[in-house]
């Protein structure tokens, strides 16, 4: 959870300032009782998001940006290694593919209503 706080929290207020929201996907390791009670204790808003909804949640696609960088190295050896390679990842992220993240969320209206019909 640490890893979190370090690294996307700084990131996403550069972003989008200190008021910005957090969407998941209700997937069972988003809701466990300890991810909930840290979200909590961290005050962070979260957007209501429904199980099973249509696949637009922008994280889907920055997870897929994430993991293409991270995997995309060397061999991970170790849970440093790893760990590494996120912060790394993060780093690259905000670097390289933050208007690509601002696109999906300007985009993500009209998204929202193609996908609906």
């Amino acid at each position: 959870m640490d890893l979190l706080y370090d690294t996307i929290v700084p990131i996403c207020k550069l972003n989008y300032g200190n008021n910005f929201w957090l969407q998941q996907d209700n997937s069972r390791i988003h809701t466990a009782r300890i991810v909930k009670d840290w979200m909590a204790d961290a005050h962070f808003s979260q957007l209501e998001w429904p199980a099973r909804s249509l696949d637009l949640n922008i994280m889907e696609n920055i997870c897929k940006m994430l993991e293409d960088i991270i995997y995309n190295r060397s061999a991970l050896i170790s849970l440093c290694d790893l760990m590494e390679g996120i912060r790394k990842a993060f780093l690259l992220m905000n670097a390289s593919k933050r208007r690509n993240i601002i696109n999906l969320y300007d985009t993500f209206r009209t998204r929202l209503i193609n996908n609906g019909e």
